[in-house]
């Protein structure tokens, strides 16, 4: 299927690629230069500008192509930077007004705008304001093509990882847009459980291969109840519960005949016994029972409460029982579940340690890139004694935990040996993989870490794994931090915050609602009803922070009226970095640096954290969840986020240097200079940001 006279598709290639395809020219037809550039010159004030190649193709589709061009670029772009809105703070003159109050008018006009229930705001005409003082270096949109473009999709569906909400989004667009021709893009394998099901949906809903693939691709119990999860619009990564639908006949059937073939089905059962319980009674097996005989046995003795042995059961049997080497033998038939549990088994018994690193190294092969990958790391932390802990629990909520250190040791001497086993592994399989040639691999990329567990990634401008330390731009004298949102269903009021910390991680104080002066940093003011959406600002000027001690900033995002975030019809966030505060609009797009919707179930949102010590954003887009009776403000929940914020600050992690350099080592030569190589990494080249291509070609 040719999509070339279609526009609306250049959103998802502009946002993964910085590129556009345009329809291809017509016979005489020509666009005069001025108009091109009429487009390009709105397109900078959003921060992009146009490649010499796509000018050139540009004044070669008709008046009309330029014009539906023209408005579809400046829509997905102002989208994208947070444009699309009108940014109403409470101090139009922010930040100098705020500055120039003292704290008793502050504070009175803070009282009026409460007690009016948030209709009355201060007084106070829009100044004339000086253009932008500094020069910002645009993103250039390329001239793409439309098989660079359908990679994206064989990228996203090769993907090792679950795919966050927006890749699902546009995996939906291209079933949507390719019908039957989608299936010529898909990939040999899927390694993917998750997004399998998630896919299948899709091409259940508009294909007529959709129980063709289903067949060939869901093939354990656990596959059909995520297709069941996602056919319900539910968490398909089966991590909190959620209603199912009332399936039609067809589709009964479909999913009854899917477990019938399942030879995992008993077990599959009693692991997540509430949840088929729940999908039984959509079901209805009983109906079927003549058909699909087996399934319908298996929901009869789930719903007796009959109990079986399973895989998980004989693996504690042998534990208990103090035969770990006869356990590591036993988990040998799951090479992922030993993998992830051999610390365990090592904290277990010392003695049978070199015959459990036997065990592990024989089936290691068996494992994912993924996962040798974060063992290699936990035993090289063990050996340097980096023991913070954070775990993001499966979900599509971006939750995080401090965790304890493990509570006993590991011998380094086993340590190393388990690290080095992964790394043999790791190198083996990439040496299966075709060669590189000459390698550059820029070292900003050990700032950058390897994209584990982004089904909970926010839709961003620029989305890169958690952790990861993105470099302010050398003009940043002030970082603006910014949040928009507009009611829910009653009056909703959301606070933007700042809690700074010292080197130490002790908070020295706050920018929020109750003080919008501190520090030399300050808040435009607090909007408490958005029934046509409201904009807070926090400005910090870094060298002033700086010379206070203050080297932490947490950006905080709170609701005080206790929805959630996605009950909201839109709420974003994100931060600008202006080297003079005082000029440009108060919204300057082409300034922002970084803008994420916030969706998730939780009423606290931590986007970033800046190190003002180095230069950088640290990127977390997490939620909290509030202590039950606690007030909804950042001093009450200061304890905890400087929990976080240590823990994602000392925390090791893979990184894409490291990741990079195993594949160049395995498969490659590893050069010094890029202007040499044949395969340049680099955060110029905009390497981290492409998570779909390191998801599916480098993990």
């Amino acid at each position: 299927m040719s999509i070339s006279t279609q526009f609306h598709y250049n959103e998802i290639y502009i946002r993964r690629r910085n590129s556009v395809i345009l329809p291809p020219s017509m016979p005489g037809a020509f666009v005069p230069m001025n108009v091109v550039m009429s487009l390009a010159k709105e397109l900078e004030r959003l921060g992009y500008t146009l490649s010499k190649e796509l000018i050139g193709a540009c004044s070669g589709i008709t008046l009309d192509e330029i014009t539906a061009l023209y408005f579809e670029l400046v829509s997905a772009l102002k989208a994208m930077r947070g444009d699309h809105v009108v940014h109403r703070p409470m101090y139009p003159n922010f930040p100098h007004i705020v500055l120039s109050m003292d704290e008793g008018q502050l504070y009175f006009n803070a009282i009026a705008h409460y007690l009016s229930g948030g209709k009355l705001y201060p007084s106070s005409e829009k100044r004339y304001r000086l253009p932008l003082q500094h020069a910002i270096e645009p993103v250039v949109l390329k001239l793409g093509t439309e098989e660079e473009f359908e990679l994206l999709f064989k990228q996203l569906t090769a993907s090792t990882q679950a795919w966050s909400e927006q890749d699902r989004i546009d995996i939906g667009w291209f079933v949507e847009q390719y019908h039957e021709h989608i299936l010529q893009l898909l990939p040999e394998k899927m390694p993917s459980r998750e997004n399998r099901a998630h896919l299948c949906a899709r091409l259940l809903a508009h294909t007529s291969q959709g129980e063709v693939f289903a067949a060939a691709n869901l093939t354990t119990a656990t596959d059909v109840l995520r297709l069941a999860a996602a056919l319900s619009g539910t968490d398909a990564s089966l991590a909190s519960p959620g209603k199912f639908n009332s399936f039609k006949r067809p589709m009964r059937k479909l999913l009854l005949g899917l477990l019938e073939s399942c030879s995992d089905r008993n077990e599959a059962f009693l692991k997540r016994r509430e949840v088929w319980l729940r999908l039984g009674e959509r079901l209805h097996p009983g109906e079927m029972a003549k058909r699909y005989p087996q399934t319908g046995d298996a929901f009869k003795r789930l719903r007796n409460g009959l109990r079986l042995i399973t895989f998980g059961s004989e693996t504690e049997r042998f534990i208990k029982g103090g035969d770990t080497a006869a356990a590591a033998g036993f988990l040998a038939a799951r090479p992922g579940v030993l993998g992830r549990r051999l610390d365990h088994l090592l904290r277990l018994d010392p003695e049978s340690g070199s015959s459990v690193v036997g065990i592990f190294d024989a089936e290691a092969s068996r494992m994912s890139t993924p996962l040798l990958l974060q063992i290699r790391q936990h035993f090289l932390n063990r050996i340097t004694g980096n023991t913070v802990r954070l775990a993001f629990p499966k979900g599509n909520t971006a939750r995080a935990y401090v965790l304890p250190p493990l509570a006993a040791e590991v011998s380094p001497t086993l340590c190393t040996q388990a690290a080095a086993i992964c790394q043999k592994h790791l190198k083996n399989k990439f040496a299966e993989r075709g060669p590189l040639g000459k390698v550059y691999i820029d070292p900003e990329l050990r700032n950058y870490m390897v994209p584990f567990a982004m089904r909970s990634a926010s839709r961003s401008l620029r989305t890169v794994a958690r952790g990861s330390r993105l470099s302010l731009p050398a003009y940043s004298g002030t970082l603006r931090l910014f949040l928009w949102w507009q009611n829910g269903t009653n009056r909703t009021d959301i606070d933007l915050s700042a809690v700074m910390y010292d080197s130490n991680f002790a908070p020295v104080g706050e920018i929020a609602y109750y003080q919008l002066k501190h520090l030399g940093a300050c808040h435009s003011g607090d909007i408490v009803d958005a029934p046509n959406g409201a904009s807070e600002f926090i400005d910090l000027p870094i060298q002033e922070l700086l010379q206070k001690k203050i080297r932490y900033i947490a950006m905080t995002v709170i609701c005080y009226t206790r929805e959630p975030f996605y009950e909201l019809p839109e709420c974003f966030a994100g931060w600008m970095a202006r080297q003079a505060p005082g000029s440009g609009e108060i919204y300057e797009p082409r300034t922002v640096q970084d803008r994420l919707d916030l969706t998730s179930d939780k009423r606290i949102a931590i986007p970033t954290v800046f190190d003002l010590e180095r230069g950088e954003a640290i990127w977390l887009d997490l939620a909290l969840t509030k202590r039950p009776g606690a007030q909804a403000n950042v001093a009450e929940n200061s304890a905890s986020i400087s929990k976080v914020l240590q823990a994602m600050v000392e925390m090791k992690r893979p990184n894409l240097y490291d990741l990079f350099l195993l594949h160049a080592t395995s498969r490659g030569k590893l050069i010094e200079t890029p202007e040499a190589a044949d395969v340049v990494l680099s955060v110029a080249k905009g390497t981290p940001y492409r998570l779909e291509e390191i998801l599916a070609d480098w993990l």
